[in-house]
């Protein structure tokens, strides 16, 4: 009996598994892409088992992929010069009611066309890349899982 319970826990502190982490990018990516203020959103869902990457990753684990473009949908309030500014900060910001936190620090000189957002969900190892430009497709969001088994 002792055995079994300690077999039981050694297999709950091993960390997250891909198809964990692969379904909790999709949910969150799925939120994401139901904002209104993404017009048309294209969604490539690589979340699921048959589309594991293994590029860069150590034998036996690899990662998987979710993608969102779209465009800015019309307004009257933000003018075009402030539209990649301000989505970027409301992708950012649903990102962080999800549980993530800023992984990269950013600043205006690193990208004066556009703006740049990483953030990472230290478990189960996901992170986010927000990407917003005044040029079509306007939207970009990338997330990535950690190589993981």
């Amino acid at each position: 009996m002792c055995a079994l319970l300690l077999l039981a826990a050694s297999a709950c502190s091993s960390g997250p598994t891909l198809d964990e982490a692969a379904r909790v990018m999709a949910e969150d990516g799925a939120v994401l892409s139901r904002l209104a203020f993404i017009g048309a959103p294209v969604v490539a869902d690589k979340s699921a088992g048959k589309d594991n990457d293994p590029t860069g990753c150590s034998e036996g684990s690899a990662r998987r992929s979710f993608r969102i473009t779209g465009r800015f949908n019309e307004s009257d309030v933000l003018t075009p010069r402030e539209k990649p500014e301000s989505v970027a900060f409301a992708l950012a910001s649903q990102l962080r009611v999800l549980g993530y936190e800023n992984d990269a620090p950013l600043s205006a000189d690193d990208a004066p066309d556009h703006t740049v957002h990483v953030l990472r969900k230290k478990d189960p190892g996901i992170t986010f890349r927000v990407v917003t430009q005044a040029v079509e497709p306007g939207i970009e969001v990338f997330g990535q899982t950690d190589c993981l088994p």
